[in-house]
């Protein structure tokens, strides 16, 4: 459980999972001058290469954007339960675009979960802002990562699609109001220093 994973990253002095932070660091570093950052494949033997050093314990030495990116994908949907609980799904929905309820929302996520969705969706507002190289727009990166942050409830094909609509809409409007969030600190601080 993710519980049983940010015990050990305590314990490791991590403040994500060490899978994570990993891979997310090298999509930092090297993500923002990508095309298709989490859009597009990797090599599926570099992934498996990837995943078997995971699996034995090893960090892998990434050399490939795209794979450290469908490492974070693959880490994701394998968590026990999705990153955006099951429990807070009606709150997430209601949230659309008010900054208040996002943040009311985000919040009232357990620790751990909280904790990997500020971590993940830092990461994209990263790309985003390189969105001029990388081609990712707020919308882009908020299609290709939200499926691995939720998991449809439902049997039903079209009730799954809504779901699927709705988590989209949801990271889209984090992303967008992390990114209000930084231009106002930075006009503070501009403010501020004048």
């Amino acid at each position: 459980a993710l519980e049983t994973l940010m015990a050990r990253r305590e314990e490791q002095g991590d403040d994500v999972p060490r899978v994570l932070a990993d891979a997310a660091a090298y999509v930092e570093a090297h993500g923002p001058r990508a095309e298709g950052v989490f859009r597009l494949s990797c090599a599926t033997t570099e992934l498996d290469a990837a995943r078997e050093e995971i699996d034995a314990g090893l960090r892998p030495k990434y050399t490939d954007v795209y794979v450290a990116a469908a490492v974070i994908k693959l880490w994701l949907r394998a968590l026990p339960e999705p990153l955006m609980t099951f429990a807070l799904f009606d709150r997430w929905v209601a949230a659309k675009e008010d900054p208040a309820a996002l943040r009311d929302v985000v919040e009232a996520l357990p620790a751990p979960n909280r904790v990997v969705l500020c971590a993940v969706v830092g990461l994209l507002a990263a790309l985003e802002r390189a969105k001029e190289h990388t081609k990712m727009t707020a919308s882009n990166l908020a299609i290709v990562v939200a499926p691995n942050l939720y998991e449809a409830t439902t049997p039903d094909p079209v009730q799954g699609l809504v779901m699927s609509q709705k988590a989209v809409q949801f990271v889209h409007n984090l992303l967008i109001h992390m990114a209000d969030e930084r231009e106002k600190a930075a006009a503070a601080s501009a403010a501020a220093s004048v």
